[in-house]
């Protein structure tokens, strides 16, 4: 019985994942939008705060525009929302609050230059783009912290294990593995730990070990959503300790009285063997079963 709900359970799960939550298109926003264009029609740009809030409505706008046709789980999407947002919000700054039209055209140089690499469809030109960029204020000298060369060494790894941008597995896994490395990094330091830290530094360590090898070997271990996963979350992590509990009492239940029932006692107890050793027998068999 118990094994009827947790497999109903998983497949209920798995069918609501990908019929429902599966549609990676990203929220509709267009009342929000069309409510942003109706305030910008009422805004005094001469007047400053009003102003600042015309540029950020309509930089939302334009965004809006770029990625309402998009997978939200898409490199373009991510790219978009992280590079082009700047380059837009300058734009609309230097129009309408600075007004330099130097800097203004500068800005759309920037934001062309943005719109010809998104052409090409390919987002290994974004990452030599932005690692040339860090070289070369690494060799400028004007940072040389670690978060620079982290940026690098992330890139870098980026581009040699194909991993592109966007709301994936390998990305979420990329991100893990230089948080788990910072945190080792930093707990390395500390000649003495904590409980708490030395708990943290093992938990690193091994959120480490796991991205590198989801990241070198392309297996996604850390997906909750397929039946491994549904399962890891209802026996470790859920709060269903309920279902192990109920199990455990099941099968220790069973075992015994079944013996009874099937008749199969007689054959054991004819034998010589105390009743002792007969029950601590089926207690081991039961403990092994729910380890396996």
């Amino acid at each position: 019985v118990m094994l009827i709900i947790i497999l109903g359970f998983i497949i209920f799960t798995n069918a609501l994942y990908k019929y429902v939550y599966s549609n990676n298109k990203p929220y509709d926003n267009s009342q929000y939008i069309s409510r942003l264009e109706e305030i910008n029609k009422t805004l005094d740009l001469s007047n400053e705060d009003e102003a600042y809030e015309f540029i950020e409505n309509k930089t939302e706008i334009e965004i809006y525009e770029l990625t309402k046709d998009l997978d939200g789980d898409s490199w373009q999407y991510e790219i978009i929302n992280d590079k082009a947002r700047t380059l837009i919000y300058n734009i609309n700054y230097y129009t309408y609050i600075e007004k330099d039209t130097y800097q203004e055209e500068t800005a759309k140089t920037e934001y062309n230059e943005f719109l010809k690499l998104m052409k090409l469809d390919d987002w290994k030109a974004f990452a030599n783009k932005e690692l040339k960029e860090l070289e070369e204020t690494k060799n400028q000298g004007q940072f040389t912290d670690e978060h620079l060369e982290q940026e690098i060494e992330k890139i870098n790894m980026r581009l040699k294990y194909n991993i592109e941008y966007g709301y994936n597995y390998k990305n979420s896994a990329l991100d893990r593995y230089f948080e788990a490395k910072r945190i080792i990094k930093t707990l390395e330091k500390k000649e003495e730990k904590t409980y708490e830290q030395e708990q943290e530094y093992q938990n690193a360590k091994a959120d480490f070990a796991k991205s590198k090898y989801v990241i070198e070997n392309d297996k996604n271990i850390f997906d909750e959503n397929n039946a491994r996963g549904m399962l890891l979350t209802v026996f470790l992590e859920s709060g269903y300790g309920l279902f192990i509990i109920l199990t455990v009492v099941l099968i220790s239940g069973a075992i015994v009285s079944e013996e009874f029932n099937k008749g199969t006692i007689k054959l054991l107890l004819v034998r010589p063997y105390s009743r002792i050793k007969i029950l601590m027998a089926n207690i081991i068999a039961t403990k092994l079963g729910i380890i396996l």
